[in-house]
């Protein structure tokens, strides 16, 4: 009951970001096969930048409350909105519209087919030339895209591969979570982990257990501590 409630309320969310009035919302959100009729981006404009940012955080806070994978069967009807929002005249909004792509990937993280979806959904009708390739036999279409369409569409790149990037080293590199045990549980010094590092220092080096430290973590795991001196 409280999931079908959720998907409702986001349901009637993206219908007022279509701008939709309260009538015809409450006629559509009852009957599910009807959602695909909705008006498409080019029928519809931008509604006011404070008001699409209070309806796109409310999307994010029921996001992070569904279960994975909610979105697939209204697909079209979620991903178009929150795009169309990606090329908001406010930056803010813009902002805000690619934190909706980055919770939608990051609710369900281990699960390749969102991300698939919106990586590719946000990169389509964006032509790319590229240096010593023969575009003559690539068909590219002239880009409609606005610049602030553009930038908004980068922005939710940004966050997505900077969470998937994270969540990966995180995977690979469980300690970096860990914080330094208390005093409590470290009764004798050795009981430390051979392979703990502290968080102020590594190899006498002020660094913090951050993504930069990786190279020098693995040369401390990795190479012998006294190593043998060629005589």
């Amino acid at each position: 009951m409280q999931f079908e409630r959720g998907l409702l309320a986001l349901q009637s969310i993206v219908l007022q970001l279509q701008g939709l009035d309260t009538a015809t919302i409450a006629s559509l959100i009852p009957l599910n096969s009807s959602l695909s009729t909705v008006p498409q981006p080019a029928d519809y404009a931008f509604l006011p930048a404070s008001q699409a940012e209070g309806l796109l955080a409310a999307s994010v806070t029921i996001i992070k409350q569904l279960p994975p994978g909610f979105l697939l069967p209204q697909w079209p009807l979620y991903f178009r909105t929150f795009k169309f929002y990606l090329g908001h005249p406010a930056s803010t909004v813009r902002q805000a519209a690619s934190g909706v792509f980055k919770h939608i990937v990051a609710r369900d993280a281990s699960n390749p087919v969102i991300a698939k979806l919106v990586l590719q959904g946000l990169a389509a009708h964006w032509p790319v030339t590229r240096e010593g390739v023969d575009v003559g036999k690539i068909p590219v279409l002239p880009s409609a895209l606005t610049w602030q369409a553009k930038e908004g569409r980068l922005l939710a790149y940004d966050l997505i591969l900077s969470f998937l990037i994270s969540n990966h080293q995180h995977y690979l590199f469980p300690s970096m979570l860990i914080g330094a045990p208390s005093a409590a549980t470290m009764t004798t010094p050795q009981s430390k982990p051979r392979r703990y590092v502290t968080r102020d220092s590594i190899d006498g080096v002020n660094c913090p257990a951050s993504y930069g430290c990786v190279s020098r973590l693995l040369r401390r795991f990795l190479m012998p501590e006294h190593p043998t001196r060629s005589v």
